[in-house]
């Protein structure tokens, strides 16, 4: 029983925040709350992803897998991506990424068409099912558990669910220490680019030798 005379006292939940870097919303904060645990996209991570993502990011259709905040996916937005899709299977993270697009297409002007889509789901059961793919996307961006290493099962169905545009681009984030496979179907590691314990391996429909840099 709730003591009337005394006044509820409401303490804000703590956050930190992450914010959007570039683009038409630059300087948007997102909430984290700190009781979910969710490792965020480091923002020097976040900003060398760019860079390699920079010449095609305008007007792409582009893929966020293990979504978490939506960080990165509305940073693309933000930037030019044409349609973002989101893929987050926990509730409680997906329910933050909901207020997260919400925030930000508060923000949006009017006039500027929004296509951002949430999928409740295991990333690997979304792709294994090719009625959520209309069409192949520009570029996919995987941030999959950080302690664990890089299914195979979803690099496979990367390829085989024809995923990708021709000329598309996968991007996976993964410790260095779990490197993953030079080769996803007809997609080849063009290089990985290590951030102390972080590393972005790059897939290109190429066979052009893979190569390491550290940054």
């Amino acid at each position: 029983m709730i003591n009337s005379s005394r006044p509820l006292v409401f303490r804000p939940i703590k956050a930190r925040s992450v914010r959007i870097g570039a683009g038409a919303r630059k300087g948007l904060s997102l909430p984290l709350p700190k009781a979910l645990k969710i490792r965020p996209t480091l923002g020097r991570v976040k900003e060398a992803l760019f860079d390699i993502l920079s010449a095609r990011i305008d007007g792409c259709t582009f893929l966020d897998l293990y979504a978490g905040t939506g960080s990165i996916g509305l940073e693309a937005h933000s930037r030019g991506a044409s349609t973002v899709i989101f893929v987050e299977q926990n509730r409680k993270t997906a329910a933050l990424l909901h207020r997260n697009v919400a925030r930000y297409c508060t923000s949006m002007p009017p006039e500027q068409p929004s296509t951002l889509r949430i999928h409740i789901l295991d990333v690997e059961a979304y792709l294994s099912n090719t009625r959520h793919r209309t069409t192949p996307v520009d570029i996919i961006f995987s941030d999959p558990p950080y302690d664990a290493p890089v299914s195979h099962t979803f690099m496979d169905r990367v390829t085989r669910g024809n995923w990708l545009q021709p000329d598309g681009l996968l991007v996976v984030e993964h410790r260095f220490k779990h490197p993953t496979d030079d080769t996803c179907g007809s997609f080849s590691k063009t290089a990985t680019y290590r951030y102390g314990d972080s590393a972005l391996s790059v897939y290109e429909p190429t066979s052009t030798p893979s190569t390491v840099s550290e940054l």
